[in-house]
């Protein structure tokens, strides 16, 4: 049943003459490597999205001397001290 069903599937050619077990086996490393893709997708929109609606974007601070190293010349300064 299985294979009939698969052998009516329009699949790629690198498909094509293999038995069964090793197309199931090949297409479950393609889900597994898409699903892993998507997760990763998720967390990193996820992380973006939470940093950029966080309410302690609107916290007041210091003002920046640098870009790149914001105050943290400054910081270190002062535990030396």
């Amino acid at each position: 049943m299985i294979s009939q069903y698969l052998q009516s599937l329009d699949l790629p050619a690198t498909f094509k003459g293999l038995d069964v077990q090793t197309l199931v086996r090949q297409l479950d490393w393609a889900l597994l490597l898409k699903l892993f893709a998507a997760y990763g997708a998720f967390k990193l929109l996820k992380s973006a999205y939470d940093e950029l609606t966080s309410p302690l974007r609107d916290l007041p601070g210091p003002p920046s001397k640098s870009f790149l190293y914001g105050n943290f010349k400054e910081i270190r300064e002062g535990a030396s001290h």
